[in-house]
Formats: structure tokens, C-alpha cells, sequence
């Protein structure tokens, strides 16, 4: 699929299915007067739209027309991020507007508006996803760890979790195999002075830590005094 093909199914598509469902329950949301040719009994807030319901039901058409395709055309022109974010608002803005019509139209009209809320999120998700194709920069990886008592009590048993390998080079802390950074020799030392016991073990943990993933990574544990 092309660039542009993709562009238009995960940016484009969500604002014109949501856009033609606002209109199409904004025409149903007119009064009886309304469509036996009284057009001055509008039922409309925003005050374009309402103006164009005042002249006939073709005009609010063909301005429903002209605006998506002046949204469409944005969204294919202007750089990634903003298309986005201007998808995103415009699929967000219909969605109201077709809930207002449905709030008070039923009993379950606060259900209604629930779903409709929860169709646009899965729309834009599944079409930003698997439309646009979105990919993350680096390739999210974890480990196996064993969880701590109390979350295996929680779970019902032993079980399996996971723990997440933070880069010691974004924490500041920069070093080779063998050898300490002066800030944790400072740690380590004043914590292991402390009369503390949970607080030196700790320390003894985390120096084990240190030494066993002096190449880069720290892994925190989810129970680091157990």
C-alpha cells in the first residue's frame, strides 16, 4: 500500500465516517416542521451548519461535502504530526456532536453515548495502527522475574512477572566492568554505616546488582528486600 493510501486510511477514514454519522443524525434530530418545509425551524448549534439548514437540506449536504474534503485535503498535505493531531481533533468534535443527539433521545441515551465514545477510540486505534503504521523507535523488551510475597499472595500462588531493564547511561551512570561510580561509592559507604539492617541489605543487593550488570543494565526487582 502507498504512502498516500496509507495516510489516507489511518488519518483521513476515522474523520469521514464520524463526520457523515454527525450529519446523518443532525438531519434525523430535525422536527416534523422542519421537513414539511418549514427550514426556519432549525435544530442545529453549530451556526454554519444551522445557516445552511435554513436554506434547504441539499445546502447542509453539499457543505458537509465541501468541508470534508477541505479536512481530507489538509490531512494529506501537511506534515505527519500535525495530521494527527488535527485527525484526531476532528473525530473528536463529531463524536460529541453526534452524542448530543443521542443524550437525550432515548432512555439509554447515556449508554449510547458510552459506545459511541468507546467506537471512535477503537476506529482511531485500530486505523492510526494498522492504516498509518505507526512503529516505536526501539524494540520494547522484558525479562522474566520472580514477584515479590506479597504480589505472589495477591496472584494466588507462585507465579512469573516481569521486570524492566532501565539503561544505566540514562541514569547518569557511566562505568566499566570492575569498577564503582564515585556517587555510589558515597552511597554505598553512608548506607552501610547506617544501623538500619533492611537499609544495608539493600545496599549489599543493589551493590550484587551493580556487579552482576556492570554492562549496562539495571533491573529492579519488584521486592528488593526479599
Amino acid at each position: 500500500m502507498s504512502g498516500l493510501r496509507l495516510r489516507f486510511v489511518g488519518l483521513c477514514l476515522p474523520p469521514i465516517l464520524f463526520s457523515l454519522l454527525d450529519a446523518f443524525l443532525t438531519l434525523m434530530g430535525q422536527s416534523a416542521d422542519y421537513w414539511a418545509g418549514n427550514y426556519a425551524q432549525v435544530n442545529e448549534v453549530s451556526p454554519t451548519f444551522n445557516h445552511l439548514l435554513a436554506i434547504h437540506p441539499l445546502a447542509f449536504l453539499a457543505g458537509s461535502a465541501v468541508w470534508l474534503a477541505v479536512v481530507v485535503g489538509f490531512l494529506l498535505l501537511v506534515p505527519d504530526t500535525l495530521a494527527l493531531i488535527v485527525s484526531i481533533a476532528v473525530v473528536f468534535g463529531h463524536t460529541v456532536g453526534a452524542s448530543s443527539w443521542l443524550l437525550w433521545r432515548s432512555e439509554y441515551g447515556y449508554q449510547f453515548c458510552n459506545a459511541l465514545f468507546l467506537l471512535a477510540a477503537i476506529v482511531l486505534g485500530l486505523s492510526i495502527r494498522y492504516g498509518w503504521r505507526p512503529a516505536p523507535l526501539e524494540e520494547y523488551r522484558i525479562s522474566n522475574y520472580t514477584l515479590g510475597p506479597l504480589a505472589m499472595a495477591a496472584c494466588g500462588g507462585p507465579v512469573r512477572s516481569r521486570r524492566i531493564p532501565i539503561p544505566l547511561a540514562a541514569l547518569g551512570v557511566t562505568f566499566g566492568p570492575g569498577s564503582r561510580p564515585l556517587a555510589y561509592q558515597r552511597f554505598k559507604t553512608a548506607t552501610l554505616a547506617n544501623d538500619d539492617p533492611p537499609l544495608r541489605r539493600f545496599a549489599h543487593l543493589f551493590d550484587a546488582q551493580i556487579t552482576r550488570y556492570s554492562a549496562g543494565l539495571l533491573w529492579v526487582p519488584s521486592d528488593p528486600l526479599s
